[in-house]
């Protein structure tokens, strides 16, 4: 049977998961360690699929709300013509309660991106001491640079090419762009208006004001409670709440809280997820391995389209230490780090 299999996989070569339903539709049931083998041992498949490294995370946490504020932009230039000639959605997130921000605008230029920061800031009463955001041109200017020193901020820029410093404000981009296109979609479906328009522009308050209504799961609050010490107004009137006269915008007691308002069981959850640990080598001395590929940003290591992750030539180890190998291939020996290894 684990013959078949491996001929069947030639032709597919899905992953674990689809290639078992696949063959559940083609031959009798066979078993899940079969199916494992036969596509953890597929040579096209191990160079294909690309390595995934974890790092170990460094928390970007604040004690209070505006302690620190990270920013990013949403390319939506193919929807621009129907939309009012909007191009781009400025995103905001605190960090602290986890409260956002989008503003749509025209260009990315530095002068659109200020004067909205500043149109921020003035409405809720001061500007952040820290703000972030990534390298790009529209966030190092001179009018950023004009807008930090009146405002006295903290400019924070993350590292080229390492998304992850950016991680929440990253995640609420996907969040955003998901809960849009699911007001797209819906409209499309209902009206039958063109589908190549996505009409998302109108929806944008309504996803952010949903979005700081819900419960975060960093927080187990919602950031309309943490930012601004109020419950917030549920717009959605459901048959549990339309008949309620509970006015939901009552002011809570405030409470002066200096420490973070993650939850120290999410911190060693993510912490778990994305620790170096977890990957440590499952390897021994003599076993055939396959080894990624240096690739970087220059036009000499640069990786292109529809070429491979990992080398094709079947190399033995001697382990050096907890991070690196020694590793014999013909005639060349070579001395490498352990996270670019994958067991073939």
């Amino acid at each position: 049977m684990k013959h078949e299999a491996r001929l069947f996989h030639k032709q597919l070569h899905f992953g674990m998961n689809r290639f078992e339903a696949k063959c559940n539709d083609h031959f009798f049931k066979i078993h899940r360690d079969i199916i494992r083998k036969v596509v953890s041992e597929c040579v096209t498949c191990i160079q294909a699929q690309p390595l995934k490294t974890k790092e170990k995370l460094v928390h970007i946490i604040a004690s209070r709300p505006m302690e620190r504020i990270q920013i990013d932009l949403i390319d939506t230039r193919r929807y621009r013509d129907s939309n009012g000639m909007t191009a781009w959605i400025l995103t905001a997130i605190d960090v602290y309660s986890k409260f956002a921000w989008a503003f749509p605008l025209a260009g990315k230029t530095g002068k659109e991106v200020c004067e909205n920061l500043e149109a921020l800031f003035l409405n809720v009463g001061g500007p952040p001491k820290i703000l972030q955001s990534d390298n790009g041109k529209e966030f190092v200017n001179r009018d950023m640079d004009d807008l930090c020193g009146r405002f006295k901020i903290t400019v924070k820029h993350s590292r080229p090419r390492h998304p992850q410093s950016q991680g929440q404000v990253e995640r609420l981009n996907q969040t955003i762009t998901r809960y849009l296109q699911k007001f797209v979609f819906e409209e499309e479906k209902q009206t039958g208006i063109d589908g190549s328009l996505k009409l998302w522009k109108k929806y944008l308050s309504q996803v952010v004001y949903n979005y700081n209504l819900a419960l975060h799961s960093a927080t187990k609050k919602t950031p309309f409670r943490l930012f601004l010490q109020i419950s917030g107004f549920n717009t959605v009137m459901t048959p549990d709440n339309s008949e309620s006269d509970l006015d939901t915008l009552e002011p809570i007691i405030e409470v002066v809280n200096r420490e973070p308002s993650v939850l120290p069981q999410y911190l060693a959850r993510m912490d778990k997820r994305t620790s170096v640990y977890n990957s440590k080598y499952d390897f021994a001395v003599g076993d055939t391995l396959t080894i990624a590929k240096n690739f970087d940003n220059n036009s000499e290591m640069k990786k292109l389209k529809l070429s491979s992750f990992f080398s094709k030539e079947e190399k033995r180890t001697e382990i050096l230490s907890e991070d690196r190998v020694k590793i014999e291939y013909g005639e060349k020996i070579e001395i490498i780090s352990i996270s670019r290894i994958k067991k073939k």
